[in-house]
């Protein structure tokens, strides 16, 4: 680990903590659509530049597979004044990628432009752009504590940057492909071929572990709260204990 690295500090929650399944009982508020993705206007060209420029645009910020968060909230910094202080470090992101405009109802002032850059590395808290008092933290660190809205953008802002991280070649050719849409299509420059991300929401994981070794995995799919539905002989306590 780099002397860089080690200077970042952890996320901390807020809160005391909790045991590893203290998720067990607990409803995460997420939203299927706390934002409007804006499929028609993405894919104008300069559309994504234009909200760069505007002060008023917000920014998730992403490394790896971590947010930067502040408290119990995800960071929303200004776009524009962020990238600015990447430039002046000599520094880039690696993705900037249009997440969507606030609804209405939501933890956000409605039409509030949200964008997602993603960083190559971490940075360390008080640098480049970013707050002092910053934290890095994994969706699973800070999930209980997150806002109805900070959970849909964390969640959005994730699956879009891990299937870039996964799907940067076209698999017809090999040949490296080209973001379009405001980072919601890959274009192979060979075939001209789109690829397109797979449908982003959350899934809920369930398993059981029986004292013969058997294991069974459910999945639930999540509508407007974490609230996967299981056949009720799968929720009695035995023969299977109590799923961690």
């Amino acid at each position: 680990m780099s002397h860089a690295e080690s200077a970042i500090p952890a996320y901390q929650p807020q809160a005391a903590q909790l045991p590893a399944n203290h998720l067990f009982d607990t409803v995460l508020p997420v939203l299927p659509a706390a934002v409007d993705r804006g499929s028609a206007d993405r894919v104008r060209p300069g559309m994504v530049e234009e909200l760069l420029d505007s002060e008023h645009t917000r920014a998730v910020v992403l490394a790896g597979r971590q947010a930067l968060v502040q408290g119990n909230e995800l960071l929303l910094t200004a776009a524009a004044q962020l990238l600015a202080d990447l430039r002046d470090r000599g520094s880039a992101p690696e993705q900037v990628i249009y997440l969507g405009a606030a609804l209405d109802g939501s933890d956000l002032a409605a039409g509030t432009e949200v964008v997602l850059v993603v960083l190559p590395e971490l940075a360390e808290p008080g640098t480049a752009g970013i707050p002092a008092n910053a934290q890095w933290a994994g969706f699973r660190d800070i999930a209980a504590v997150l806002n109805p809205t900070d959970t849909a953008l964390f969640v959005e802002a994730s699956a879009i940057a891990n299937w870039h991280a996964g799907h940067t070649h076209c698999p017809r050719c090999g040949a490296r492909t080209a973001v379009e849409a405001g980072g919601w299509v890959r274009r192979c420059p060979q075939d001209g071929s789109e690829h397109y991300p797979g449908r982003i929401r959350p899934l809920s994981l369930r398993w059981w572990g029986r004292t013969d070794g058997c294991c069974l995995v459910a999945a639930g799919r999540l509508t407007r709260r974490i609230t996967p539905r299981w056949p009720d002989s799968l929720n009695q306590a035995n023969p299977w204990n109590r799923p961690s």
